[in-house]
């Protein structure tokens, strides 16, 4: 009889631990009651401005951002523009990005790019240079898929006087955004709709 127990209480104990929640790294609740799943960090892409400075640089912090909003799922790119210059202070006006594009295995794919404005305690990354701006271009989960598991990705800016800027990769890597969000078995599970 004690066997049986022992192995009870071991099956028992094996399959609450396989029940447990674990909680996502990348998964946090926003104090506005929105769910904000992000990578542990964003991508970073330089573009070399040698015409300014032999150092200088602008930067693009980059990274999928996925907003549940009481069950509906929305899919971004947030950008965060800095650059290691004081354009001010060198007369070089800033011209607001206003389209992304990326060349996804030489197939294009144009992103419309707007300030990123939410209610949102804090941004979804981190960002370590001074920002002078802050974007976001609505993506599908397929689109950051095709991106992830690309064998080539080049990423431009375009501004609002149609200049192109191409930026290289500077730390991190886009397969890094593979199955991008991770899902549990409870998530995956089909939500009802509420709809009539």
């Amino acid at each position: 009889m004690k066997t049986f127990y022992g192995a009870y209480l071991a099956a028992l104990s094996f399959v609450v631990a396989g029940c447990s929640i674990q909680p996502d790294k990348n998964s946090r609740l926003d104090s506005s009651g929105i769910t904000v799943v992000a990578l542990p960090d964003a991508v970073v892409l330089a573009h070399r401005l040698p015409t300014v400075a032999a150092g200088a640089r602008e930067y693009v912090f980059i990274g999928p951002v996925e907003i549940n909003n009481m069950g509906r799922r929305d899919y971004f790119l947030w950008l965060s523009l800095a650059s290691t210059i004081d354009r001010d202070f060198v007369g070089v006006p800033y011209t607001g990005a206003s389209q992304l594009v990326l060349l996804v295995d030489n197939e294009p794919m144009q992103f419309a790019v707007k300030p990123w404005r939410t209610a949102l305690d804090t941004p979804p990354y981190v960002s370590s240079a001074p920002i002078h701006e802050t974007l976001a271009a609505q993506a599908t989960l397929d689109q950051i898929h095709k991106i992830a598991n690309a064998s080539t990705v080049e990423v431009h800016l375009v501004d609002e006087t149609n200049s192109n800027a191409r930026y290289h990769l500077w730390t991190g890597s886009l397969s890094a955004w593979r199955g991008f969000p991770e899902r549990s078995p409870a998530d995956i599970a089909e939500v009802p709709s509420f709809d009539r």
